[in-house]
């Protein structure tokens, strides 16, 4: 069994990432990518899962220092070597990498798409579940490409400039067994929470 998806109004769309997964979170920098990996985290630690948190040198405390149940008794990993990450990939394990843009920023894309691939090749026997947050523009274009093409499912946090101030929508490219979705599924974020819309879902 994997982990569901208990944002309402986004699990009409996606119910469940599948055990031996690899998510790809993608945005700017800005909460909502964080919240939705905290409520995932939460319902994983409700449904039995470990939880893993790789993160850049000096971060890990700031994080820890942050409200949220989830947090309990999850291992905090500091650093960039993915030797470290494979430890993480084992069963009834999920790995939340934050972030893989600025963790792998400075590989060359040979050594990227190596890493890549020995995550993916870890999840696939382990059924360890992978959750990798992306800001977008951080990695050069093919880094970028990489890790969409690695990833199982992609869930994009987007906003625009609107005239009422900024219009936030999610989009999910690529999702399990080739299936995507084309439209945007607008929300709201406030006070932590990310509220679907489904009255503004457009084509």
């Amino acid at each position: 069994m994997g982990i569901p998806i208990s944002i309402p109004g986004l699990n009409q769309f996606i119910r469940e990432v599948p055990e031996g997964s690899i998510i790809s979170i993608e945005g700017g920098v800005d909460p909502p990518k964080s919240v939705m990996v905290g409520v995932v985290a939460s319902t994983a630690k409700e449904n039995g899962w470990a939880i893993s948190y790789i993160c850049p040198r000096g971060r890990c405390g700031s994080l820890q220092a942050l409200s949220g149940e989830w947090k309990e008794g999850m291992s905090f990993v500091e650093g960039d070597a993915p030797t470290l990450w494979k430890e993480h990939i084992k069963s009834k394990n999920l790995l939340i990498i934050d972030s893989l843009s600025y963790l792998l920023q400075e590989k060359d894309i040979s050594e990227f798409k190596r890493v890549m691939e020995e995550v993916k090749l870890a999840c696939n026997s382990s059924g360890a579940i992978v959750i990798q947050l992306v800001e977008l523009g951080m990695l050069d274009k093919w880094a970028e490409i990489l890790s969409g093409f690695y990833a199982d499912g992609i869930v994009q946090f987007l906003s625009k400039d609107a005239a009422d101030g900024l219009t936030r929508f999610v989009r999910i490219p690529k999702w399990m067994s080739g299936a995507s979705y084309d439209r945007n599924i607008y929300y709201t974020y406030e006070e932590g929470r990310i509220n679907i819309d489904l009255r503004y879902r457009v084509v």
